[in-house]
């Protein structure tokens, strides 16, 4: 039976999730038929814990098991508890529970299904604090809860974390080589300083950590370098910079952490389908588009009085906290930042990128629009609703919104044809492209890489005609685009 309460004091960590059971199943094998089950198991652990920290003791003792019962009386119990909540003050918010892993009748165990629920919060104390809930639906179909512990990390403990991260110019520990119990605090230590998101991939589990702008990838059992772990910043002037530690097999680490290339957006020729960039105001070709896009919108009044840098740095975790998983999970090779344009536009440098990110104090919104595949063309080919210049050979395309995902915004199917317009410009040798909307009814407005104003796109019968210039010289450059 597990501790009802565990504080993390700094640097002694207690390893709880990277511990998986070969038997359980992950949340990403749940099939539909279990979806009600899980959900119902998922809220009685938020309001099991919502109990806890109300101080309802008597009700949340209720609800536990005899076994639970036998080896904490409620009395001792009850008195744990509020010497806990004295140390973490007052809740200030409770996060949606998250499922970890479920299991039907495990050999060895009273007949039932068992589930392992994460509960984080946040308190007066401290930001950091997860409760793990183990739960049990008997066959008679109620739940009770059979043991669970809290990892909890004050502010000066994650103060000290974070001073340590940095110690070794980057890497967690002098030597890429350490023990197991390491890499075990070491995996603790992140999920307490990203505060638990993560999400399995690849049979490793990634960590976004957005104050740092950092992915933790740790491996799994079953992987061939497990135990091992790769740090990597989402983004750094350098491109992607990497940090290793492997308690394992050595050669499979060495092979895994090369997998992962060092490249930025100025040099795409040495990237591989594993890379992740970010573009500024500008698409790649040749590339589909993701129906899901992703609106980052900022409050004007929380921007008054904040210099450049300190504007950049909640961009920056912006992109790590709400987008880089996201793209990391979907296999996304480039996220686009189109900003909406407005008044009192001010300029700010996202690393890996030339161009900046004009961003308005006014109205200060950013489309993130996704793109799997692709390339990064080396002439820049701009959009504009002006004319070609007449006399000048052209060729150009109609388009409209044949099929369309359910999930899909108004401006998806633009999205997805202007990477390959782009592409056919570009291979013409255009260096602009114009377009041209029509159709009836109200208009929805499309931002447009390098526009000014966003292209009016009708919502019915829509169509976009798009046309570039040519080299009459040149057919095979343009002749399917006829």
């Amino acid at each position: 039976m597990r501790h009802a309460a565990t504080i993390v004091p700094a640097l002694a960590l207690a390893l709880s999730a990277f511990v998986f059971s070969p038997c359980a199943r992950a949340a990403g094998e749940i099939s539909d038929s279990d979806k009600a089950l899980i959900a119902k198991a998922t809220e009685f652990a938020s309001h099991w814990f919502s109990l806890v920290t109300a101080g309802d003791y008597d009700a949340a003792y209720a609800e536990t098991t005899s076994d639970f019962q036998k080896n904490y009386p409620l009395e001792k119990w009850a008195d744990s508890e509020r010497e806990f909540a004295i140390k973490t003050g007052k809740l200030l918010e409770q996060t949606p529970a998250v499922l970890g892993t479920w299991e039907r009748n495990p050999a060895g165990a009273p007949p039932g299904t068992y589930f392992l629920i994460y509960v984080p919060a946040k308190f007066e104390n401290s930001d950091r604090c997860r409760m793990e809930i183990r739960i049990r639906l008997e066959n008679g179909g109620s739940f009770h809860l059979l043991d669970y512990q809290r990892i909890f990390a004050d502010k000066k403990t994650v103060q000290a974390m974070r001073e340590f991260q940095e110690k070794y110019a980057g890497a967690r520990f002098p030597t890429e080589k350490i023990t197991k119990e390491e890499m075990e605090n070491y995996y603790t230590e992140i999920s307490i300083l990203a505060n638990w998101r993560g999400y399995p991939k690849d049979n490793t589990y990634v960590i976004t950590d957005a104050e740092s702008d950092t992915s933790y990838l740790f491996t799994a059992p079953g992987h061939p370098a497990h135990p091992a772990v790769i740090k990597i910043p989402v983004m750094g002037d350098k491109g992607m910079v990497k940090f290793g530690h492997f308690a394992g097999n050595e050669a499979a680490y060495r092979e895994w952490f090369d997998s992962f290339k060092t490249v930025n957006t100025q040099d795409m020729a040495k990237a591989d389908d594993k890379a992740l960039f970010v573009l500024v105001d500008s698409i790649p070709s040749d590339a589909v588009a993701l129906s899901q896009q992703v609106q980052l919108m900022f409050p004007p009044e929380q921007l008054k009085g904040l210099s450049t840098s300190e504007i950049e740095q909640g961009l920056m975790s912006q992109i790590s906290s709400k987008l880089a998983p996201f793209a990391t999970q979907n296999n996304v090779r480039f996220i686009c930042l189109l900003p909406v344009q407005g008044e009192d536009m001010r300029a700010f440098a996202i690393p890996g990128n030339e161009t900046k990110l004009m961003l308005s104090m006014k109205t200060p919104v950013i489309l993130a629009v996704f793109y799997q595949g692709g390339r990064v063309e080396k002439s820049p080919v701009s959009f504009s609703v002006g004319k070609p210049a007449p006399k000048r050979s052209t060729v150009g395309i109609s388009i409209k919104p044949v099929t369309m995902p359910l999930v899909s915004s108004p401006s998806y199917w633009v999205y997805f044809n202007l990477a390959r317009i782009q592409n056919a410009a570009a291979k013409a040798g255009s260096p602009e492209v114009f377009l041209e909307a029509s159709g009836t009814g109200k208009t929805v407005p499309v931002i447009i890489p390098g526009m000014k104003e966003p292209l009016q796109v009708f919502e019915r019968d829509s169509e976009i005609k798009a046309t570039w210039y040519v080299d009459p010289n040149k057919p095979d450059t343009w002749r399917q685009w006829r």
